[in-house]
């Protein structure tokens, strides 16, 4: 194996989002660039400097054709670039990865058993109850089983605080297997997905941590392109909305200390 430099690894990351782009545009399916990708795009025309990870995200619906239609074809969109699923063996998230598997990824975060290649994030973005009281407490319960779920797939607690690790090593110990008897992946996305066929006009990003910051409307969903490390790809027509909602005075860079890549361990399969 040959250890990639941060530039490789980006352009392997833009090349897997490419694949993923001219997929959904060739199926008529919707998706958006989010989080510090869009952030990227906006400020920078590409990725932001000490950054590396690509993140896009699409409404259910979409979200599950998606799968539906890799399925076909073993979950490749081309010999090596493969979708991940919550079902796929060995993949750890709640949600769906595409994957470059000519490169190795080190995620010391992780268990050893969990292998993974370079990626980009495909997120889902569900429908929501509109009463605010009901939204509140929906997003609570998801967040408190998503936490749950990944203290059973860390390798390890990486905190100083005893009553934390007596938390993590419990779950590992005790509720880790119940988990898996109960498929909790399955349990998250159909609680995730509760309002799918509902009349709501209200959207969240649901298998994210800061959900609560990412409530949106049916019109938000509009789309636009905007230029990314010299291409065109798909986002929120109304970013401006969603960037700010995400992190306040988005345009002004981050104080020095801030500016903190990744620690990256990407290898080239040889």
């Amino acid at each position: 194996m040959r250890k990639l430099s941060l530039d490789e690894i980006k352009k392997i990351e833009v090349n897997i989002l490419d694949v993923f782009s001219k997929f959904c545009d060739e199926n008529n399916l919707t998706y958006y660039l989010v989080y510090g990708t869009l952030l990227g795009a906006v400020r920078h025309q590409g990725f932001i400097p000490w950054d590396d990870d690509i993140d896009v995200i699409m409404p259910r619906q979409d979200y599950d054709n998606l799968q539906k239609l890799l399925l076909r074809q073993n979950n490749l969109f081309s010999p090596h670039i493969e979708l991940k699923t919550p079902e796929s063996k060995g993949h750890q998230y709640q949600f769906c990865k595409v994957v470059d598997t000519t490169t190795y990824v080190q995620e010391l975060s992780m268990n050893e058993r969990y292998k993974t290649s370079i990626w980009i994030d495909i997120f889902v973005m569900d429908k929501i109850t509109e009463n605010p009281r009901e939204q509140q407490a929906f997003i609570q319960r998801l967040l408190r089983m998503r936490k749950h779920y990944f203290y059973t797939i860390e390798r390890k607690y990486t905190g100083n605080q005893l009553n934390k690790k007596i938390k993590f090593y419990f779950y590992k110990a005790i509720v880790k297997p119940f988990y898996l008897l109960l498929n909790q992946r399955q349990r998250l996305m159909r609680y995730a997905s509760k309002y799918s066929n509902s009349d709501s006009n209200a959207w969240f990003f649901s298998l994210n941590g800061d959900a609560q910051k990412t409530l949106i409307n049916t019109e938000d969903l509009q789309q636009t392109e905007l230029e990314f490390e010299g291409k065109k790809y798909k986002t929120f027509k109304n970013y401006d909305k969603l960037l700010t909602q995400l992190y306040g005075d988005y345009m002004q860079l981050p104080p020095v200390d801030q500016r903190v890549a990744h620690e990256t361990m990407a290898y080239l399969l040889e």
